[in-house]
């Protein structure tokens, strides 16, 4: 079951997002890292937080970038354009908190 957030824009909101700056590569990087590792992840964007196992970055219907998560067995995708802060709770390496620039 995929479940998903922040994907209801309306035409204008999806435009706007497309002319939007990018996350920063690194940022990217190292999200994609904690999905080919499978980490647990709370999830902070504009409106709520998420906590699941981090499985994908994927270009919705909308083409729009998200972060798929897995919680409860359910796939959760956030529109990376609205999340202000990614932090691992599975101990590794790489990061511990990645505090983003949400831009909606």
């Amino acid at each position: 079951m995929l479940t998903t957030s922040h994907n209801d824009y309306n035409q204008s909101e999806r435009d706007n997002i497309l002319r939007k700056t990018p996350m920063r590569c690194e940022d990217t990087d190292l999200i994609e890292i904690a999905c080919m590792k499978s980490f647990i992840l709370k999830i902070t964007t504009n409106t709520r937080t998420y906590e699941g196992r981090a499985k994908d970055i994927v270009y919705n219907e909308h083409r729009i970038q998200c972060l798929v998560i897995e919680q409860n067995r359910a796939l959760t995708q956030i529109a990376l354009d609205t999340i202000s802060e990614v932090t691992a709770l599975t101990q590794n390496p790489f990061f511990q908190t990645i505090k983003l620039n949400a831009k909606t």
